[in-house]
């Protein structure tokens, strides 16, 4: 088998991955499409990470390690996939999990789709540390021609989602190396697809098939090297497409920012999350402007009031703060609770679909089809 062509190239950059590389590797081997190959690069690693992987590959010969000096995480993935040789490309960072029969799936729905398909992404759950599930990314049903969606909103939601056909990365390219050289690492995964719908027509899995591990110090909790990481690409989107409104790009950059302004809960930065969330709020009023938001903004304000010091328990002020907190992760990632993605899952809606049981939905429903043309050309890329 390890002579024959594979279906699927497994795609994985590593650094200093030693903790869960194993773990990563195994579950691309246990898929239920057997027919896969693994290339692993080693992204100039000191730890025991190229040791790790280079005793699987005695074991598995669909493994194999490729190992080169530290030059991001785009340079290794392109560097793998410069030596995979399936017609399918599947990328899969080195903390992240697979659900066994992703790349089955996908890689029918890509068949179905036919060569105007030029990848399919699927659904993800959220992980700690320790692999236990905390959390479920929003479920989109979005396909056909997305473009104006996917500026929207990066609603593939992980690099380890997406099984992309070769020729259209080919035709295409591959990581965008630059952003590293430009200390502005973190969107390459958006950037590529992004390029890709230029081009070619976008499938979804509608299940659960990817487990993104999320952790404090990983490369996405960093807020400002994300802002100019998503400036450059978009900017480069922007410029590419005149015939796209600009207020579809500020609405963009109203979520971007919201989302940034959680990177900084994160990591502690109230100060910053307050200016993202404000941030946010400038560029598109209405999306931003809620209740959930005006109360995180009170909380914001209150932690950065008090700085270092903590009101003393039972207090009013204790309990204000406790129940914001919450709130807060009851929307974001809630490690007390008990998350089964078997359940009916959270689907994310775009300004078009969902519930109209409110007047702002009404409202950005009908902003959306005035600016953007509707349903009909925000999926499937057709003329209203």
């Amino acid at each position: 088998m390890s002579r024959a062509t594979p279906l699927v190239s497994v795609v994985i950059p590593t650094y200093q991955s030693s903790a869960t590389v194993a773990d990563t590797i195994e579950s691309a081997l246990v898929q239920t499409l057997k027919e896969i190959e693994v290339v692993v690069v080693d992204d100039g690693s000191r730890d025991d990470t190229a040791a790790i992987v280079e005793a699987i590959t005695r074991r598995d010969p669909r493994v194999r390690i490729v190992q080169q000096e530290n030059r991001g995480v785009a340079a290794a993935r392109n560097a793998a996939i410069e030596v995979a040789r399936a017609p399918t490309i599947a990328p899969l960072d080195s903390d992240d999990l697979w659900f066994p029969h992703k790349l089955e799936a996908q890689l029918a729905r890509l068949e179905l789709g036919g060569p105007e398909m030029g990848f399919v992404y699927g659904w993800s759950t959220v992980i700690d540390a320790q692999g236990r599930t905390i959390d479920l990314a929003p479920a989109w049903g979005i396909e056909g021609r997305v473009l104006p969606a996917l500026v929207w909103t990066h609603f593939c939601g992980s690099a380890s989602s997406p099984l992309f056909r070769r020729s259209a990365l080919d035709e295409v390219g591959c990581y965008d190396p630059s952003l590293r050289a430009a200390d502005a690492e973190g969107c390459e995964d958006w950037d590529l697809v992004l390029r890709v719908a230029e081009r070619f027509a976008v499938g979804v899995v509608p299940s659960y098939v990817v487990a993104y591990r999320k952790v404090a110090g990983s490369m996405s909790a960093g807020d400002a090297a994300l802002a100019r990481s998503y400036a450059i690409m978009m900017g480069r989107v922007q410029r590419a497409h005149p015939e796209l409104p600009d207020e579809l790009f500020a609405w963009s950059r109203s979520r971007f920012f919201a989302y940034l302004s959680g990177v900084s809960v994160t990591n502690d930065r109230f100060d910053r999350a307050l200016v993202w969330m404000l941030r946010a709020f400038r560029h598109d009023p209405l999306g931003t402007l809620s209740v959930e938001h005006v109360r995180q903004i009170a909380e914001y304000l209150v932690r950065i009031a008090i700085g270092p010091l903590r009101p003393a328990p039972g207090t009013r002020a204790s309990a204000w703060l406790e129940r914001a907190s919450r709130l807060r992760q009851s929307r974001h990632v809630t490690p007390r609770v008990a998350v089964d993605p078997d359940r009916d899952p959270p689907y994310g809606h775009l300004p078009w679909e969902g519930a109209r049981s409110s007047l702002r939905a009404r409202v950005q429903a009908a902003r959306w089809t005035r600016t953007i043309g509707g349903p009909a050309a925000a999926s499937d890329g057709s003329e209203s």
